[in-house]
Formats: structure tokens, C-alpha cells, sequence
């Protein structure tokens, strides 16, 4: 009844007062009611593909942990602190320290580059590192960081067509001491999440390494700096015994 009393109102009022403004309600009533109701459904679509029913956890491939394929991929520009923590935290995920053929999750450094050369010489850097896990040079003539990347892990996914494939990127991020010194540097991690993250079977991450403004190689106790070992832990010196 109530309803029905306020429909009538609003006609009345649109009719007598349609030139002095009250065009503007009988048109933004209908429009609001469209906008609420194409709220409502989208919430109830939300709903109705988030819900699990019957055994669909044990049916459903990709929703069962022990048929999904893990690849965790981290983009390299160079060999320094920021890469090498990014595979501590890639090995600490997948549980993984040396390359095992065949396991269900591995770890690959990827590097992007427009110079053969260049990407060679990486490769030997990265070889004597140590570091243990296999670097793949992607060639990319025209300078382009996504393209050659999105490709790879196209490739990837399509291994496992029926959608156990998991594409994580993990993305080596340094982040400066002070806020304005995020101007002077290439915010290409950025625009990475930004293209990566709404890819159906990839998982965009950051692993943040801070920068600190006195910050310098671990030194010993003569002063001396100390190397990194393979896995960026720094090796603590052995007592010596008389």
C-alpha cells in the first residue's frame, strides 16, 4: 500500500512539475532501480560460482592440491641481493633447494633482452653463481619486458590444458630508504602486477628487499666486506681452534 501511495505521489508531482525540474526524478528513479537490481545479481552470481557442493573438491582438478603443477618464475635483470632473495623465498614456498626433474613445482629465473650477448653473459654470471636453478633468456628485438614474459607463461599453462597448471611470478622489488627516491627508478614491477594480475592460473607477488642509506657488503671483524654465499645468507666466520 505504502508502495503503491508513493508511485502515485511521484507520477502526480513528475506530471505538475515536469518543467520545473521533476523530469530530473522520473528519470533518475528508473535508473537507480536498474543499478540496484544489476548490483543484486552480481552479487548472487558472485555467490553461486563461489559455492562448493558435494565432493567438487576432490572433481575439480584445479582444486586439488596434488594434481596442480607449480611454477614459480622470477624475472632477472641481474645477479644481486634482490634476485637471491627472491629464490630463498621461492625455495621456502615450494620446499625445493636443488632442481629435481619431474617434481610437481620448480623454480626458473627469467630474463628478458634485446641483446644475444648481453643475455649470454648473464647466463655465465649466472652459472658461476651458484645459485641452482635454471635461468631461461628470452629474446625480445623490439625492448618489450611483458610480451616475451606473457608468451612464456602461455606456454606454461598450456602444458596442462586441463587447468592444474600455476603460474607464480615472483618480482625482486628494492625498495629505496626515502619515498622520493622511487622517482629515480624504473617502476617496472609496477606495471608488471598491473598487466599480470587479472591472468586466469597466474599469481603475481612482490619480494621487497630494503635499501638502507648506510647500508654497505656485511664486513668481518678486521673491517674486511664478506661475500654473499649462493642462497644471500651471509657465512658467518668459523671459530679457529689452537
Amino acid at each position: 500500500m505504502g508502495a503503491a501511495t508513493t508511485a502515485v505521489v511521484a507520477v502526480v508531482v513528475g506530471i505538475t512539475k515536469f518543467a520545473l525540474g521533476a523530469w530530473v526524478v522520473l528519470v533518475l528513479i528508473p535508473v537507480l532501480v536498474v543499478l540496484l537490481l544489476g548490483i543484486r545479481r552480481h552479487y548472487r552470481q558472485v555467490a553461486d560460482e563461489l559455492v562448493i557442493t558435494g565432493d567438487e573438491a576432490q572433481t575439480i582438478p584445479e582444486l586439488d592440491a596434488a594434481r596442480l603443477h607449480h611454477t614459480v618464475l622470477i624475472p632477472v635483470g641481474d645477479v644481486n641481493r634482490a634476485i637471491l632473495r627472491a629464490v630463498a623465498y621461492a625455495r621456502s614456498l615450494t620446499g625445493q633447494v636443488e632442481a629435481a626433474p619431474g617434481a610437481r613445482s620448480k623454480i626458473i629465473g627469467v630474463h628478458v633482452t634485446d641483446d644475444r650477448e648481453a643475455g649470454e653473459r648473464l647466463k655465465e654470471r649466472w652459472a658461476r653463481s651458484g645459485i641452482g636453478i635454471p635461468l631461461v633468456v628470452l629474446q625480445s628485438p623490439y625492448r618489450s619486458l611483458l610480451g616475451p614474459l606473457v608468451t612464456y607463461i602461455d606456454a606454461l599453462t598450456r602444458q596442462r590444458p586441463d587447468g592444474t597448471a600455476i603460474v607464480t611470478v615472483l618480482l625482486p622489488e628494492f625498495l629505496p630508504a626515502h619515498w622520493w627516491e622511487h622517482l629515480l627508478h624504473m617502476q617496472t614491477a609496477l606495471r608488471l602486477k598491473g598487466s599480470l594480475l587479472f591472468r586466469p592460473g597466474t599469481v603475481v607477488t612482490s619480494v621487497p628487499y630494503h635499501l638502507n642509506k648506510h647500508s654497505g657488503h656485511p664486513k668481518d671483524d678486521h673491517g674486511a666486506h664478506r661475500p654473499l654465499a649462493p642462497d644471500g645468507v651471509v657465512p658467518q666466520p668459523q671459530p679457529v681452534h689452537s
